[in-house]
């Protein structure tokens, strides 16, 4: 009897051996993410929304002097544009560049302004037409209709746009309700965008998991609706690890740009001539 219980002991005690192991291994790892969590939140708070216009030189100091292909494009963009204005890279660095450019062309531009706000003036009928509630979305679209109102005013300074988009609660509203429009035109003209779409079974899952969400990246997708939705012609130019030069692309192709976006893998910053 007593080596029948000594048997029937063994394999509590190695699932009780096991258990505690896992236990302790889910520990760490939950350890781990905390700590990587914090450390990503102290670079997002020492980290503005967005920064001031700096001289593009200093784009050379983010990589390595040795490195001929970066150093090389970076003087060659120097001497296509003066300033560049960073973002965060939070996952919605593409919707505060293209916020803050597209702000500053309104402020200057009454045609372009009178023409935008109209879009955005009907859009919260057209989000609500393709399924989304008025309730949810009343409130981005009345933040990003007062901002719009405020732009044209003569006290709407540069660097009245800059306390706008990095002011958390305004930067984060504009950054939703854009979310909604470059939606709102995936949806809309689903039948061409499916072509383009993978890993997904329809475009109204590509847009709940990969365009409406905040913190989502964005890629040449995002760009071709937004741009269609407003209707507004912008340039993107590449930065990257290639020894092909400097690469730039219109949206939509043979436009007249309004203003110009930096991409790097994964980011978005602004250029300015």
């Amino acid at each position: 009897m007593e080596g029948e219980s000594s048997d029937s002991l063994t394999p509590t005690t190695t699932t009780q051996n096991e258990s505690t192991v896992n236990t302790e291994a889910e520990n760490l790892d939950q350890k781990i993410m905390n700590q990587m969590d914090q450390i990503r939140k102290e670079i997002e708070e020492s980290v503005p929304l967005l920064s001031n216009k700096d001289n593009m030189n200093t784009l050379s100091k983010e990589y390595p002097e040795d490195d001929a292909i970066y150093q090389d494009k970076i003087q060659a963009l120097s001497l296509q544009y003066r300033w560049i204005r960073r973002t965060r890279r939070d996952g919605n660095c593409f919707y505060r560049a293209f916020g803050i450019s597209l702000m500053e062309v309104l402020r200057k531009n009454s045609d372009q302004y009178d023409r935008i706000y109209k879009i955005i003036e009907d859009s919260k009928d057209c989000l609500i037409d393709l399924g989304h509630q008025a309730f949810i979305i009343e409130e981005f679209y009345e933040i990003v209709i007062d901002m719009l109102k405020n732009v044209r005013k003569e006290e709407c300074t540069d660097d009245k746009l800059e306390e706008w988009f990095n002011d958390p609660d305004l930067s984060n509203y504009f950054v939703v309700y854009f979310r909604l429009l470059t939606s709102a035109h995936l949806k809309a003209n689903a039948a061409f965008f499916e072509n383009f779409i993978d890993g997904y079974q329809s475009v109204q899952d590509f847009c709940s998991y990969e365009v409406e969400p905040i913190g989502k990246e964005s890629d040449h997708i995002h760009i071709i609706a937004l741009t269609g939705f407003l209707n507004i012609a912008i340039e993107i130019v590449y930065l990257n690890h290639t020894d092909d030069g400097l690469s730039k692309h219109c949206f939509p192709e043979d436009s007249n740009p309004q203003f110009t976006l930096l991409y790097r893998p994964g980011h978005y910053d602004v250029l300015y001539t």
